[in-house]
């Protein structure tokens, strides 16, 4: 019985320098936005960057690759298998699930393109290029659902990074968690996507128990003041409404949590 943690894991590419003048457009708004990108885009992007930093991009790849140092195995859902990613993975105590066995990931190794995420971090916001087929098409590992046979955790997060018109697909989740016998957190993110619309189904159908967020995340759920000691006071009020066990917030200079 491991910890299981989906949807997504990718590398994440930080950039390290200013954008090339051909993104110019993009930056026009000092904001934070994400952009889907196709593989030439992403292609001439990486052939300007100088010392890019690559590091296991997705909360639930960081989340695995935390469980890992703290001694903890896991079962992480890796739609995409490309080999320098699988590589990495194995490096730590995680195993992915193919044909119903726990494997390491090297040993699930396919001939595919690397999702790849640039993120260029800019004075107060960042910008991000995503060449990510499988969270474009909201894709899910072929062995998503035998990964949850026998989870005794569930960390769930990559809803903000999937378009809008994916619905049916939350609803497809929300109708297995509604039986499940394991605890699940979902992990908020920034991004238009699903993210909304993924809260209000699993909170409405009782497919959640907790969620995690940092400050610039939990606008979604409509709190936008910085004052520690309300954004508690409406956390708990959220608690109240919705029957969920704990929240969590964190940023700079403090982190809340219950």
């Amino acid at each position: 019985m491991k910890p299981f943690l989906g949807f997504f894991v990718c590398w994440d590419i930080i950039a390290n320098q200013e954008p090339p003048g051909f993104l110019e457009k993009f930056f026009k708004q000092k904001n934070d936005s994400e952009h889907y990108i196709p593989y030439n885009l992403n292609f001439k992007i990486l052939s300007e960057l100088k010392k890019p930093k690559r590091i296991i991009g997705g909360n639930a790849g960081n989340a695995a690759v935390t469980l890992s140092e703290l001694g903890i195995p896991c079962i992480l859902s890796c739609p995409s298998k490309p080999e320098s990613l699988m590589q990495e993975l194995s490096k730590h105590k995680i195993f992915l699930v193919d044909k119903g066995k726990e494997k390491t990931p090297k040993v699930c190794t396919r001939p595919e393109k690397e999702p790849a995420h640039i993120i260029f971090e800019m004075a107060g916001y960042r910008k991000i290029f995503t060449f990510d087929e499988v969270q474009l098409n909201f894709l899910l590992d072929y062995d998503f659902w035998n990964s949850l046979k026998n989870a005794s955790y569930m960390f769930l997060s990559g809803f903000h990074t999937v378009p809008e018109k994916h619905k049916r697909k939350v609803r497809e989740i929300a109708d297995f968690l509604e039986k499940r016998k394991f605890k699940t957190h979902l992990e908020l993110g920034f991004g238009k996507g699903l993210m909304k619309y993924g809260i209000k189904r699993l909170v409405d159908r009782n497919c959640i128990d907790s969620m995690g967020m940092n400050e610039t995340e939990i606008k979604i759920l409509g709190i936008s003041n910085t004052n520690p000691l309300i954004i508690k006071e409406k956390l708990v009020s959220l608690l109240e409404k919705t029957g969920l066990d704990a929240a969590a917030v964190t940023d700079s200079f403090y982190a809340l949590k219950r």
